[in-house]
């Protein structure tokens, strides 16, 4: 109950600074037919000479194998709370 407290005033803290930020609307050189737009479609030419399957394949892999040792290393430090004192995982 004391952590749920806990995790219930961080959110709300968080949430209250993100509510204080200024939002506004897009720009419009990020929407239809502006400079990103040009920039991708010169991109998208460029896929005789750079292999983007291949790219794209690997920085998948790379975020999930990422992923995955932090998970394990998070797991790791939850199971050394439960060692009764001994040990510790980070």
């Amino acid at each position: 109950m004391i952590v749920e407290l806990v995790f219930g005033v961080v959110v709300n803290f968080i949430v209250w600074v993100i509510d204080r930020l200024p939002s506004g609307s897009v720009p419009d050189w990020l929407g239809e037919g502006g400079y990103l737009t040009t920039v991708w479609t010169s991109a998208a030419g460029l896929g005789a000479w750079v292999p983007w399957t291949l790219f794209t394949s690997v920085a998948v892999f790379v975020m999930g194998a990422a992923a995955l040792s932090f998970l394990i290393k998070l797991g790791r430090i939850i199971l050394s709370l439960f060692t009764a004192g001994g040990g510790s995982a980070a």
